[in-house]
């Protein structure tokens, strides 16, 4: 144990004095680290708020059989431009990265909406594209809210209030305080420690090992292959 001690305390003197083990256990972790995910997360939000306010152009093909969905996706910031010549090339479109997303009308929409049966719409997105996912979360919730004002007006033709859909109103109250939302971030904190005790203990072991025996100071208690 005392030959062990003795080894131990000369490493730890030895890495102290070493400006390059400093350098990477005491700012690359807890210091580049918190800066690195804070501009990440700052970009992450500058980039989704921008886009929120982007006006979207918007493939569709059958826009002449919903000409009232049309006009409600343009009043929702939503650019509608010709879609591809048919479902297939939608298709095709969307796996070769032409196109985002494109919304398929069919041609009984307006039919099924006369009697008051569901009407689809496909949307044709891929969800391994990040940015496709994005706009085509967007054009789901403009077809939803669409398909919610449409529920609307149907109950109220029929003198049925549009708040019996509406049994529950959920309201959220948030009773967190700045230092407990700090305490998330904190332990977020812990894993950047982590990662400095491992990039800096990388340096250690390295030079306990390759470079004891490259300047041929390996004690004495080592086998002699290791001395050679």
């Amino acid at each position: 144990m005392k030959t062990i001690r003795t080894v131990f305390l000369k490493e730890i003197v030895e890495n102290f004095r070493d400006r390059r083990t400093l350098m990477s256990a005491l700012l690359m972790g807890p210091l580049f680290g918190p800066i690195l995910f804070a501009f990440v997360i700052n970009l992450s939000v500058k980039q989704s708020l921008e886009n929120a306010d982007e006006a979207l152009d918007l493939p569709v093909i059958g826009a002449e059989f919903a000409p009232n969905l049309i006009r409600y996706l343009e009043s929702n910031n939503i650019n509608i431009k010709d879609g591809p010549e048919s479902r297939a090339a939608a298709i095709d479109a969307v796996s070769l990265g032409e196109e985002d997303v494109v919304i398929v009308i069919p041609d009984n929409f307006g039919e099924n909406l006369s009697e008051m049966t569901p009407a689809t719409i496909e949307v044709i997105t891929d969800q391994a594209n990040t940015q496709a996912e994005r706009e085509a979360r967007r054009a789901t919730r403009a077809l939803r809210a669409y398909g919610q004002e449409i529920a609307a007006m149907r109950l109220t033709v029929r003198g049925v209030s549009p708040m019996i859909m509406r049994p529950l109103n959920v309201d959220e109250v948030d009773v967190s305080t700045p230092s407990g939302r700090s305490a998330i971030l904190l332990g977020m904190l812990s894993y950047f420690f982590i990662f400095a005790l491992l990039t800096g203990g990388m340096n250690l072991a390295i030079d306990a090992t390759a470079g004891e025996r490259e300047r041929g100071s390996l004690c004495s208690c080592c086998p002699s292959r290791f001395r050679e």
